[in-house]
């Protein structure tokens, strides 16, 4: 029974998850990308964490942090996505 449970939770989070990059804006499509692929790397880390793989773990912390914004190493996001001013693209498609 539990099993079914967790099936239709993560059918359920998959869903979500399709409608939410189908009805976004590129912007926002970006910035869950980026959340999802945080918390992806802390889940991970607290993984390897509890295995005794520490040393692996910490740096993966500290990386997923700064996906989501939210480090002190990189508090406004990583260095290299920042664009100097009057950078502009003029891509016609």
């Amino acid at each position: 029974m539990i099993n079914l449970l967790i099936a239709a939770a993560v059918i359920f989070g998959a869903f979500w998850l399709i409608r939410q990059f189908a009805n976004a804006s590129p912007q926002r499509a970006a910035q869950l990308t980026r959340q999802i692929g945080g918390v992806a790397c802390i889940l991970g880390a607290g993984f390897l964490t509890l295995r005794g793989q520490a040393a692996i773990a910490a740096p993966l912390f500290v990386f997923g942090l700064g996906l989501m914004g939210k480090s002190t190493l990189f508090p406004t996001g990583f260095p290299w996505e920042r664009k100097s001013p009057g950078q502009t693209s003029r891509v016609r498609t």
